[in-house]
């Protein structure tokens, strides 16, 4: 009856370890906000981003001012060249930082906005600190005030995302009840095994196997999120560098993972070696 229980205890362990590592990188990289901004952060500094982002920056300072038609036209090349200029701003990554921000907070955080400033369901940014900046060189430019709205949203995806990112948070609020739970499994299946040695190289290889499946499970999910439809040129290139640095990030913890399951093996292997049938 040990072995079997200890065998049971085994694999929970293995099982909401498999499923517990996925859900604490979502928490800690995507549902919390300062892990969000730190990775996305660095696009902010990609020059075809940029180059993107100083355009729909532009056209709304444009679209926003309500100019008169012909003066419309005399305006739009200062304001093109303050958006083009906005990288070179002294406050441009504390804005994109802020930007990170108020989008993570309209897409991990819309039960708490009034309607009217919710993204719809879909990942949004909120350039609006961005257009603030063009906004303050244009009028030293032009020489008059122009308004700068408090919210100006771009959207990044389609509106049916909303069940995805609602998925993502609460499998992410189940991280450290899965991560407890599987330290309490393995703790107990070492405690009652009668080969400790057998158990730690079994536990060990089903880490291995989970690092291995999380692999595959990325690949997967980056091949079906790469081939989803973009909203615009400046979504794809948010989605194509976000899925990018996110696997990066991910296999990060993935190799690590690998590497603690195959020590886990190696002592086992070695205690049994050492121990023999007495363990």
């Amino acid at each position: 009856m040990r072995t079997l229980f200890s065998a049971f205890a085994g694999i929970a362990a293995v099982v909401l370890f498999c499923v517990a590592v996925p859900a604490l990188w979502l928490d800690q990289h995507v549902v919390q906000e300062e892990g969000f901004i730190e990775l996305a952060a660095p696009l902010g500094s990609d020059p075809q981003f940029q180059s993107q982002l100083a355009d729909a920056t532009a056209d709304t300072v444009i679209a926003d001012a309500d100019f008169a038609p012909g003066l419309a036209e005399l305006v739009r090349p200062l304001v093109e060249g303050a958006a083009e200029s906005l990288t070179d701003h002294p406050e441009y990554q504390e804005a994109w930082n802020e930007t990170l921000r108020r989008s993570h907070e309209l897409t991990f955080a819309a039960e708490t906005q009034p309607a009217e400033a919710q993204g719809g369901g879909a990942i949004t940014l909120d350039i609006a600190p961005l257009v603030a900046l063009v906004t303050e060189d244009a009028v030293q430019a032009i020489g008059t005030d122009i308004p700068v709205p408090p919210q100006v949203l771009v959207g990044l995806g389609q509106a049916d995302q909303g069940r995805a990112i609602q998925f993502i948070e609460n499998y992410a609020g189940l991280a450290v009840p899965f991560a407890a739970a599987s330290g309490v499994a393995f703790v107990l299946a070492m405690a009652i095994a009668r080969r400790r040695s057998t158990t730690l190289l079994l536990i060990g290889f089903g880490v291995a196997l989970s690092a291995g499946l999380w692999k595959l499970g990325t690949e997967f999910a980056v091949r079906q999120v790469s081939a989803s439809s973009d909203e615009n040129a400046l979504a794809g290139l948010f989605k194509d560098y976000f899925v990018s640095t996110a696997e990066s990030s991910f296999n990060a913890w993935i190799i690590a993972s690998a590497g603690a399951g195959i020590i886990m093996m190696l002592l086992g292997l070695i205690a049994r070696i050492f121990a023999g049938s007495r363990t």
